[in-house]
């Protein structure tokens, strides 16, 4: 164990002292109830009035809600709301499953198993490899020819045109994960029935029975806008984490073994206001998620001034942005592509933009 190891297992150690890792069910569950509450409240709206103004605020409650309930259920699925198994695993059927149409256990080996553990990672993490429909990297880009080449050029034009699929693209995904392992015998487990069988129970539910009093073309373009508008809200929650340009990219045969490098250099935090923390479920604290994913994300506040510390002294880096600048930086990161590291750069060599990460960084330059 190398001295960054043996000072991170002291950092956990300290944090645990601090009763941080205790969970914290009643607060979150209560999240979830509210947001809830918030859908029905805007379904009734919309039927309820024909004004156009009140109709397009009650959707977009709806399409905040939602959001809230994906990262409830992505706090859930990293076990980080109970200690009982059970009570994680029923927040992401309902909050994944049954409430967003995307399968738990797709859900789990796409963000648990790849993302957090091979973030950014070229040709691994899925959530940033989006070629061929954009480069990404400076090899993708210079290896395109012909009108490709014309096309990622100004990629970052037609990507938000490109991203109304966003949220379609990942229920597709779902499905085609859930029935490949449902067809393989010997991965097939029971709960896959279960995972298909909420599936089902979210078509009925979000599909055929308000067909029958709203009609059929209403339900599909209630629920189909509803898909276009999570589309740019997942966007807006996972984006700005790990695609601005200050986030690298990695090659594939990259060393993993440094846990913290990995996670740091490849993630920034972004800053909001209380409403939308709650929307967030923890994702603007992103450093701290993936350092420890099985913490209650209501405790990442807590804890990120000391993560911060701990970065600044051991020479990793610590960024953060308002959401705004993030969410611009995300999409301009789209005009340039980056390079491709197979080695983590010095912490100096990163790229900089107009925030308080100069000032981390400065720190760490005077750091014998």
């Amino acid at each position: 164990m190398n001295r960054a190891d043996k000072r991170f297992q002291q950092l956990s150690e300290d944090l645990a002292q601090q009763a941080v890792f205790k969970k914290e069910p009643v607060k979150i569950i209560s999240q979830a109830v509210f947001f809830v509450l918030l859908t029905v409240i805007g379904i009734w709206l919309i039927n309820s009035t024909e004004e156009i103004i009140s109709e397009f605020f009650s959707f977009w409650l709806i399409i905040l809600s939602g959001l809230g309930m994906s990262t409830n259920a992505h706090a859930a699925g990293h076990g980080g709301v109970s200690n009982k198994p059970w009570v994680n695993k029923f927040l992401v059927y309902f909050g994944f499953t049954f409430f967003l149409q995307v399968s738990r256990h797709f859900w789990h080996h796409k963000h648990n198993v790849i993302h957090h553990q091979l973030p950014n990672i070229i040709g691994r993490d899925g959530d940033v490899d989006l070629y061929p429909i954009v480069a990404l990297t400076e090899e993708q880009y210079q290896n395109a020819k012909g009108w490709k080449k014309v096309y990622f050029k100004y990629q970052w034009l037609i990507f938000p045109v490109i991203l109304v699929g966003n949220a379609f693209s990942v229920v597709l995904k779902s499905w085609c994960y859930l029935i490949q392992q449902l067809m393989d015998p010997l991965r097939r487990k029971p709960e896959h029935l279960l995972d298909l069988g909420v599936l089902f129970l979210h078509i009925i539910v979000w599909y055929v029975i308000p067909s029958f009093y709203f009609g059929v073309m209403d339900v599909l373009l209630f629920n189909t806008l509803r898909l276009v508008g999570m589309s740019y809200g997942m966007y807006a929650l996972f984006a700005p984490a790990h695609m601005t340009a200050e986030t690298i990219l990695l090659d594939k045969d990259i060393d993993t073994t440094d846990i913290v490098a990995l996670q740091t250099f490849t993630a920034i935090n972004y800053r909001t206001g209380w409403i939308g923390r709650l929307i967030c479920g923890g994702v603007e604290f992103q450093i701290e998620h993936h350092l420890y994913p099985l913490l209650s994300h209501t405790k990442y506040p807590k804890i990120s001034k000391r993560i911060e510390e701990f970065c600044i002294e051991n020479g990793y880096p610590y960024r953060s942005e308002t959401w705004g600048v993030a969410l611009w930086r995300s999409w301009m990161a789209l005009r340039k592509p980056k390079s491709c590291y197979k080695i983590f750069p010095d912490i100096n060599d990163l790229p900089v933009h107009e925030t308080g990460v100069k000032k981390n960084w400065k720190t760490v330059k005077e750091t014998p």
